[in-house]
Formats: C-alpha cells, structure tokens, sequence
C-alpha cells in the first residue's frame, strides 16, 4: 500500500484523513445497528428510530456549506481536531441519554459537527497532492469511509447485544480522542495553493515555518507610513582626483 500511495509520508496523510471519514460513517452506522436496543431502551418505534438515523445526516448536509466556508478562512488541522473532540463528547453525551428527546438534540449537534470532516478532508488532499493523482489519492480515503461504516455496523452491534446501546456509542468516543491528537501531532497545516504538495517518496512532512499571520504581520508591519524611505540623494561632494606620483 505504501508503493501505491507514494512513500511513508502520504501514507501517514491518506491514512489519518481516511479515519476521519471512516469515524464520520461509523457514527451513521451506530444507530442502525443499535436499533433494536434503543427500541426497548428508550421505549421508542421504528419512526423515531429513523429520525435519529437520518437527522445527522440531513444538518450534516445543511451545515456544509457554511463549514466549507469556514474550511476556506481558518486553520484545517486545528479546526478539524477540534470538531473531533467535540464530537467524541457528544457521542459520551449520547451514551448518557436518559430520553429520546436528549439523544435527538445531541444527534442534531452531531450533525453540525460532522459537516466540517468532508470539506477539510477534500481540502487537505488537494493541497497535500499534485492534481494528476489527486483522484486516486482520493480513492484510498474514500476507502477508509466505507470501511468505518462496516465496522461501525459490526462492532456496535455486537457491543449492543453484549453490553447495550450505551457502550456502542461510548466504544466510538474512546479512537475519537486518540484521532484527534494524532491529527494535531502529526499533520502540519499545509500551505493553500499546493506549495506543502507531497512528493511520491517522501519520507517526512515538512513543517512550514511562517504561518499566514506572521505573513500579514510582516506585511502590513511594512506598510505602515513612515517607514519606507525615500530615494537615495547623490552627494554633491566631488572626489578629489588621485593624486599622481
């Protein structure tokens, strides 16, 4: 898998984004599997079972318009990070749900919080590869998206049946965490417009040493009035002619 992707270094990027998409279906798969325990649990039908499945995913698609746009402006690695701890929490919150009323709020939350993984994701792999490979690059994190929903779907529903529909969603907070501290260790923001692009065969991600705020600091540190000097006068002053032996 290495030789495919292209060395050490990309296989670290493609294999952190693609557990990102894979948490991210592994949560849309939890409830499915879980449905007959949340049934008996909370007392509920097959109708507000089918809200809780589907209510992530419809404010994840509302909310990714504006989390693209907020992709466009801030920092990738550290938003994204942050979106998984957020949703790690609230995965223990629903573990901890005593009505269906709860558990709906914490999946309507779940949703704006989701909506940030797809575009920092497609964000992150179009300035970390050359646009040749781009798609197949693309492929192998797509990959890890239909392999977290089918683990998702085994795990959690074993957990439910062994412990109950709690554990299953507690089982997902627990990598939650450790993804978003590897993310945040080991996946430098890259700069935007391709100049961080990854060779095939690198062997360690590079880590830019000016980030954009320093840029601007600089820059308008520069424009400041006053500061640039004016030209250079000539001296009147003739030099004197050598003097001859």
């Amino acid at each position: 898998m290495t030789a495919a992707i292209g060395g050490p270094a990309r296989r670290k990027v493609v294999l952190l984004l693609a557990l990102v998409l894979g948490l991210q279906s592994a949560d849309t798969a939890t409830v499915g599997a879980a449905g007959a325990e949340l049934e008996r649990g909370l007392g509920i039908g097959n109708a507000e079972l089918g809200v809780l499945a589907s209510v992530t995913v419809l404010m994840g698609a509302l909310g990714s318009i504006p989390a693209g746009l907020l992709v466009d402006r801030v920092r990738r690695t550290a938003l994204l990070p942050a979106a998984i701890v957020v949703w790690s929490v609230a995965m223990l919150v629903s573990a901890a749900a005593v009505s269906f009323v709860m558990l709906l709020l914490v999946r309507l939350a779940l949703g704006g919080v989701i909506a940030v993984a797809s575009p920092s994701v497609a964000s992150l792999t179009g300035d970390y590869f050359p646009a040749r490979e781009r798609a197949r690059i693309f492929g192998f994190i797509l990959a890890g998206e239909l392999v977290g929903g089918a683990l998702g779907f085994l795990l959690s529903g074993e957990v439910a049946v062994v412990l109950s529909w709690r554990g299953s969603f507690a089982l997902l907070a627990l990598p939650g965490f450790a993804l978003a501290w590897a993310i945040w260790r080991h996946l430098p923001e890259p700069v935007r417009g391709g100049r961080s692009r990854l060779e095939a065969g690198a062997r360690e991600i590079r880590r830019r040493r000016r980030g954009p705020i320093h840029r601007a600091a600089r820059a308008a540190k520069s424009r400041r009035p006053g500061r640039r000097a004016g030209p250079k006068r000539r001296s009147s002053a003739r030099r004197s002619p050598p003097a001859r032996s």
